[in-house]
């Protein structure tokens, strides 16, 4: 390493830190402090960021350690005024409450969702059905049950009736669609019963 210029030996160091220090996050500190920040400026041009200038490289310093520190001024270019950043606090905080009030209040369904861990269990009015074709509209059979259990898994749970012959599997039955909660209970007339 005898022989180098100034110039050779900062470029030899430039490169070892580069290779010795890959990945740590120091690269881009690096090439702004090198020839006062020129260095990164050519590279930001060469991407085509051509209006890159000096202010871009540096970050503000906070308002909290200049009130600390009065001696402490900002960095030329770079003064953001305390009413702008006001402006974007307001904004995002406007922004979510906006998202709060429109997307969190979406769902309106008030329906029971803890149904405990009971099991279901079904009644009925008798345990003979006797048609009357005289009254077709007089009750065949009222059927009650219970809520079934979701086991705390919070789960809407929708009830469907069905009855058919014995051994029909229930291809030519009756099918009701009973729907979500609380009713608990169907009476089934003469005419649907046949």
């Amino acid at each position: 390493m005898e022989n180098l210029t100034t110039e050779q030996m900062r470029e030899k160091i430039r490169n070892e830190r580069r290779i010795e220090l890959a990945f740590e996050g120091h690269r881009w500190f690096d090439i702004i402090r090198w020839d006062n920040g020129q260095y990164a400026l050519d590279f930001l041009h060469s991407i085509g960021k051509i209006n890159a200038t000096q202010k871009h490289l540096l970050f503000p310093i906070p308002q909290k350690e200049r009130d600390a520190n009065p001696n402490l001024t900002q960095i030329k270019d770079i003064n953001i005024k305390r009413e702008t950043v006001m402006k974007i606090y307001r904004l995002l905080f406007l922004l979510s409450l906006w998202v709060t009030l429109f997307v969190g209040c979406a769902d309106d369904n008030y329906m029971e969702l803890d149904k405990g861990s009971s099991p279901l269990e079904i009644t009925a009015s008798s345990a003979e059905i006797e048609l009357d074709a005289a009254n077709p509209t007089s009750e065949a059979l009222k059927l009650s049950w219970t809520t079934g259990s979701n086991q705390g898994t919070n789960a809407g749970i929708s009830y469907t009736f069905q009855m058919d012959l014995q051994g029909d599997n229930f291809v030519g039955g009756v099918s009701i669609d009973l729907g979500r909660g609380g009713v608990y209970e169907k009476n089934l007339q003469e005419r649907r019963a046949e």
